[in-house]
């Protein structure tokens, strides 16, 4: 079966992590590896984890509110949304894709044989999410809904409001609705997750965007129990069972997330307002910044070409940037701002200069 393939993370793959300025990389940096320092039994060869995934399931039921019954576990949250769509999609389905969007999302149903339908996030409205447009986008043959929320790549979150009239809608033409909430916890103050919301809507994430825990690759999906069961079908053909030290290391992380919140909140904050600051000085960028996280989409002067700007940044600035292109936005950069502070502020003003010059070459 032919599916189209994920050109944004192989490109990121080729590139994050060789250059000194990187602003593609959106999540935190890891903390201390202290934090976990843990008993050696915990770090164990033993194969069978069936306690140890209960008490993680147990574990990110209270923190987000719902029934350890409707958890699932999953190597991060691409692979939380590749089980949803496995549980749900099959050839010949549709599924519609919020755009400008993470592209995964827009390819990963071309894996099952399903169509991507897109419906607009609209940068006038501040990319918020519309129950309409995607009741306006609708095709028969529609199963599946797949969004963000923060979207992802402008950063903007997604009314609790909007996302229960989508919850409703979904109901009454029997679908359901795939809400990455990977970048939820970078808001101090966070409404209710997607799934405890509307049945409908089934919420993805993992503790590694907020957290800078993605080597835990502690994943989840939250939905109803009889599409957990459907997916960990699914799943029992792609590992047997999770890493026992992996699981441990994400169950002892659980009492530790309120101080790694804090400090991913307070980063975002702080670095937030240098990049408002270095925008309102800007002669080649403008950019509508969400009120939390560590994402935005910055808009380039007409004509200017997004791919051939990226590398030029990288070959002569040592600035990575990703392209908007990957996230149906040509002529926009998606930046990440999450990076130690005054590396942050060297970055932008080379990302700056660098454009500068890039402008007076090309025209």
């Amino acid at each position: 079966m032919d599916f189209l393939p994920f050109d944004y993370m192989a490109w990121a793959k080729s590139h994050q992590g060789r250059y000194a300025f990187d602003l593609s990389v959106s999540g935190m940096a890891p903390p201390d590896a202290d934090l976990f320092a843990l008993d050696p039994q915990c770090l164990t060869l033993q194969g069978v984890s069936a306690e140890l995934r209960q008490q993680l399931k147990s574990a990110i039921a209270r923190e987000y509110g719902v029934a350890a019954s409707h958890v699932l576990l999953a190597a991060g949250t691409s692979e939380a949304n590749y089980l949803v769509c496995g549980a749900l999609l099959s050839p010949s389905d549709s599924v519609m894709v919020e755009t400008p969007a993470y592209q995964a999302l827009m390819r990963l149903p071309s894996v099952f044989g399903a169509r991507a339908i897109p419906f607009p996030r609209r940068p006038e409205q501040r990319y918020a999410l519309s129950a309409e447009a995607v009741q306006q986008a609708w095709r028969p043959g529609v199963k599946l809904v797949a969004l963000t929320s923060p979207h992802n790549p402008s950063g903007f979150a997604a009314s609790p409001d909007a996302l229960l009239a989508l919850g409703e809608w979904l109901d009454r033409v029997d679908a359901y609705a795939v809400v990455d909430e990977v970048y939820r916890d970078f808001d101090p103050n966070p409404p209710p997750v997607a799934q405890a919301l509307h049945p409908r809507l089934i919420t993805t994430a993992s503790l590694t965007k907020v957290y800078g825990l993605g080597s835990l690759r502690a994943g989840w999906a939250l939905m109803p129990e009889a599409l957990v069961a459907k997916a960990e079908q699914r799943y029992d053909f792609m590992a047997v069972n999770p890493g026992t030290t992996l699981l441990n290391l994400a169950l002892s992380a659980f009492p530790k997330l309120a101080p790694l919140r804090a400090r991913a909140i307070q980063r975002a904050q702080h670095n937030h307002d240098l990049v408002a600051d270095w925008l309102s000085h800007s002669k080649y960028f403008s950019a509508q910044l969400p009120a939390h996280g560590i994402i935005a989409l910055l808009q380039l002067p007409p004509g200017v070409d997004d791919v051939a700007l990226t590398q030029y940044l990288m070959q002569e600035k040592q600035v990575l940037v990703a392209p908007g292109a990957y996230f149906g936005a040509p002529g926009m950069l998606r930046i990440a701002y999450g990076i130690d502070s005054a590396c942050l502020a060297e970055a932008l003003e080379r990302l700056e200069i660098g454009t500068q010059t890039y402008l007076q070459a090309h025209g």
